[in-house]
């Protein structure tokens, strides 16, 4: 699909802006618990991605932008940003926290938004 849509009309990176559920219903999936289970949704996301891509676009990098992380996706051409966050003090001192946190996970590839909320940066 997004072989289609996309990457035949140059595109080269995808932004996978919903990488997580949309809800998570109670019970089991075919992977056991949903509660342990729900958060490796980005990984398979971004992995499946990386695979198709690599796979018709061989000699090609892949790079996608996504809101949710789950540990080992960088190696699949996953860069993680914060998503959209208020402007204040609080969630300055939250995302900082939350950054350093990703980085001690091993990923580093995390962009965060903080600052484009704090002082209206727009990048044209």
């Amino acid at each position: 699909m997004l072989n289609d849509s996309m990457f035949t009309m140059g595109v080269n990176s995808i932004w996978l802006d919903g990488t997580e559920p949309e809800s998570f219903p109670k019970g089991t999936t075919a992977m056991g618990d949903i509660n342990h289970n729900a958060l490796a949704y980005s990984y398979l996301v971004t992995s499946s991605v990386y695979e198709g891509k690599r796979k018709d676009y061989p000699d090609s990098r892949v790079f996608n932008l996504t809101r949710s992380g789950f540990a080992g996706q960088q190696c699949y051409g996953a860069a993680v940003w914060s998503g959209d966050v208020l402007a204040s003090w609080e969630q300055f001192a939250e995302q900082v926290t939350a950054g350093l946190k990703f980085v001690l996970c091993l990923d580093y590839l995390i962009g965060q938004r903080i600052l484009v909320a704090f002082f209206g940066i727009v990048i044209r």
